[in-house]
């Protein structure tokens, strides 16, 4: 009997986890830094400067919510 011998496995590349596009509105808050209960009532009170929104359940568009904080950054000067 001839033993087989076992190729190598090509390396695999390990990627990172691709990020969902849609997020939920927990997920929104932390990303902002601010608590969920604060998303909620800024959505309730139709705040201009709120991320959009889509669907049913509430979902944000992950770009969408890096945008807003990005046009919302607080700049301090020494």
């Amino acid at each position: 009997m001839i033993a087989k011998s076992k190729t190598p496995k090509p390396a695999t590349k390990k990627t990172k986890p691709v990020e969902s596009e849609w997020i939920s509105p927990t997920e929104a808050a932390k990303l902002i830094g601010i608590d969920g209960q604060t998303l909620t009532n800024w959505r309730y009170q139709q705040k201009a400067d709120q991320p959009r929104f889509y669907t049913k359940p509430t979902r944000y568009r992950r770009s969408d919510v890096v945008a807003w904080i990005e046009n919302h950054a607080v700049t301090f000067q020494s």
